[in-house]
This record gives structure tokens, sequence and C-alpha cells, in this order.
């Protein structure tokens, strides 16, 4: 049974090592441990911060017991690095962008820990002067050419990533931020900025 707020409901559909059960009983053996699964996508909402979880059982008498357990119910956050592809050494706010170079190159990883290795996340960039932000439709992943605005990434996996910032940063500018914004399959979004400053070459 399961009780996000309203009060215990029956889990119908679970396995038990291995097993389906679809009508929400484990004939269950004396002394023998169980794994069970279950998808909690649809019985607990997103919003539910714990939740519930109570096992009944009976014998061949009907004498019955219960055990319940409240679980925590939490989404990992994405943490997001911004690094140099070349040295690998991870960039921070004030670092130094030429203003004589149109194209302007970066990694960048993203993390969940509650995510599998091979899971994805949704990414799009922007850059922002002033506070106003726009939005990179056009750039380069990896060496490929990206048009959609948006890109998957793997689950801790780093990407080389250029766009020409000539078409975002004015020639007038000091610094400029790149702006990456994530969001998981549960529609959840992070957020992580790099502030750069521009350096005049002569």
């Amino acid at each position: 049974y399961l009780d996000t707020g309203a009060g215990f409901k029956k889990v119908n559909s679970f396995t038990a090592n291995g097993t389906v059960i679809n009508n929400g009983l484990l004939t269950a053996k004396n002394g023998t441990e169980y794994s069970i699964t279950l998808n909690k996508t649809a019985l607990v909402p997103i919003n539910v911060n714990s939740f519930k979880l109570k096992a009944v059982t009976k014998d061949a008498s009907n004498a019955q017991s219960e055990v319940t357990e409240t679980l925590l119910h939490f989404n990992a956050p994405s943490v997001i690095e911004f690094y140099n592809p070349v040295t690998t050494q991870v960039l921070a706010d004030g670092q130094n962008a030429r203003k004589s170079n149109n194209i302007f190159e970066f990694g960048l990883k993203v993390s969940k820990a509650d995510l599998a290795e091979d899971d994805t996340l949704e990414t799009e960039l922007y850059v922002g002067i002033n506070s106003v932000y726009q939005k990179i439709n056009e750039f380069t992943i990896n060496g490929v050419v990206n048009t959609t605005g948006k890109y998957t990434v793997q689950n801790g996996v780093g990407y080389t990533i250029n766009f020409n910032k000539a078409l975002f940063v004015p020639l007038y500018a000091n610094e400029f931020k790149i702006r990456a914004v994530v969001k998981d399959a549960l529609g959840e979004q992070w957020v992580k900025e790099l502030c750069l400053y521009i350096l005049q070459t002569f």
C-alpha cells in the first residue's frame, strides 16, 4: 500500500523477485526474502516530498501483521560544470574571452546522482548582456553543427561546444554571461551561469 497524504491505496502492479504481480497479492513462502519493484511514477506525484509504504501479511488462519515505512521523495539536482576542453580545468567567473576571437569554445558537463550513466538531460544555452539573455540557436557540439537551440546530453559526459559570440556580444561590452539551462525527464530545471570578461587585444 502507498499513502501520499490522502490515505493508503493498494498497489496492484509490482514485481517480486522478477515475477510480475498484477492483482496486488503475493503468496510468499515463510522465511524467503523478496525484492519488490514498483513503478512509482503514476503513484507518487512529483510535488510529494515523502510518502508511506505499507506491507500487510496474513497467514492461513487470517492472523494479520503489517509494517509501515516513511520514505523521502526527492529529485537530485543537476550539477552543471563549465570547463576548458583543452586543459579540462574548471572555468570560474572572471575568466577572459578575447574580443578578437569571434568563436568562443568551452566544455560543458552535466551530472545527476539519481540517474543512470546512460540517461540523458535536455540542455539549452543562452548569452546574457546586462541581464538580457538571448538563446543560442546555432552552435557546434563535439564538431557537429546544431541548429535546434537545444541538445540532449548524457549524464556525466563532457561535451565541447563553440558558438559565434560576435552575434551576441557587442563591441562595447566588457563582459557577458553564458547560461546553461538543464531539464530532466520530470521537467525540473537547473541553471548555471558563467561570467566572462572580454579581453581587448591589439
